[in-house]
């Protein structure tokens, strides 16, 4: 699975949020939720993150993170770091009449966000609930102007760019706070000191706010029943989504259990059949139940939906695949098959 590094859970490399759909057939109320979230779209379909992050009311993102009108410099850092998050696919949807934004990162991971704010000729953000993190954006803004209150906090600041672990070691252990170790993920996201960030943030916090992180722990752990604690409560918080599905599927199948991955997989897959999360636990699962045509159709239907091409000869060194390249059902399919 992969939540953020390598291969683990599905979840996480940091925050974000984005997408890119079709415009809405009819005008929404731009006093709804509905109206709300045509706009968001709207504006992530002409921009990207960065474009999202300017709609931000930075005196009202001060407020509420304690601050006075200084705070514009800290805003505008962690604002810089946000937009540095680069994405393929998003979703913008309602659940208990709020705004949520799932994105697709690239390379790999998602992040999620809930917004609140004010539509109308000119998009106003008033609240960013990065549910991957756990925290508001004025929390995260917050953090880094108390950092920068000394020295040790500034030099933490200014290293977490380039050197994040090094960043961690320079404070106190007073200042190693679980608000600094998230900063610290939030920069290791992409820095490949990932796991280590994630042990030092979940020895400080554990699961106060359900957040995308704590899976990525659980997983790690291979503690399942957290995982699927953790995983329930962000079901209620952030509603049906294929990529919540996805995470709970590789969860059973990391856990052997291709009944329960494929239950949850394939309605999924039916429902949502353009996200592309899905169909590798269909397919792993399909070989390892000896279901190897059923397997094979999963990877047409890759190919036909999303041009993904397997590499066969890396397949057939695989522990899990090597049985279905040497099967009858392959070479048949082979025969028959240009990809």
């Amino acid at each position: 699975m992969v939540i953020g590094n390598q291969s683990r859970c599905g979840v996480l490399r940091a925050l974000g949020l984005a997408l890119t759909l079709a415009a809405t057939p009819l005008v929404a109320d731009p006093a709804s939720p509905a109206g709300f979230a045509a706009q968001v779209r709207q504006l992530l379909d002409e921009g990207d993150l960065a474009t999202l992050l300017a709609a931000v009311d930075s005196a009202a993102l001060a407020r509420d993170a304690g601050l006075d009108d200084n705070a514009a410099a800290i805003i505008r850092r962690i604002q810089q770091q946000l937009a540095s998050q680069r994405f393929h696919t998003a979703r913008v949807y309602q659940h208990a009449d709020q705004v949520h934004v799932r994105l697709d990162l690239s390379p790999e991971g998602l992040g999620w966000l809930t917004l609140t704010g004010e539509a109308g000729e000119r998009l106003v953000l008033r609240g960013w609930q990065d549910n991957v993190l756990g925290a508001s954006l004025a929390e995260l803004v917050a953090s880094m102007a108390k950092r920068a209150e000394d020295r040790r906090g500034r030099r933490f600041l200014d290293q977490l760019a380039t050197d994040p672990l090094a960043a961690w070691r320079s404070l106190s252990a007073a200042q190693q706070d679980s608000a600094a170790a998230r900063l610290l993920l939030m920069s290791c996201a992409s820095a490949g000191c990932y796991d280590a960030a994630l042990a030092r943030l979940d020895a400080l916090e554990g699961d106060t706010t359900p957040a995308l992180w704590q899976l990525d722990a659980a997983a790690l752990a291979r503690d399942w029943r957290r995982f699927d604690r953790v995983h329930t409560a962000l079901q209620s918080r952030l509603g049906e989504d294929p990529a919540l599905v996805m995470l709970g599927a590789q969860a059973a199948l990391a856990r052997d259990n291709c009944p329960d991955a494929l239950a949850r997989a394939t309605p999924a897959q039916q429902r949502w059949p353009d996200y592309p999360g899905l169909y590798p636990v269909l397919a792993e699962c399909r070989v390892r139940t000896g279901e190897y045509e059923a397997a094979l159709s999963v990877f047409d239907e890759m190919y036909t939906r999303f041009g993904t091409q397997i590499d066969w000869s890396a397949m057939a060194e695989h522990p899990v695949y090597a049985a279905l390249v040497a099967s009858d059902a392959y070479r048949r399919w082979r025969a028959d098959t240009s990809h």
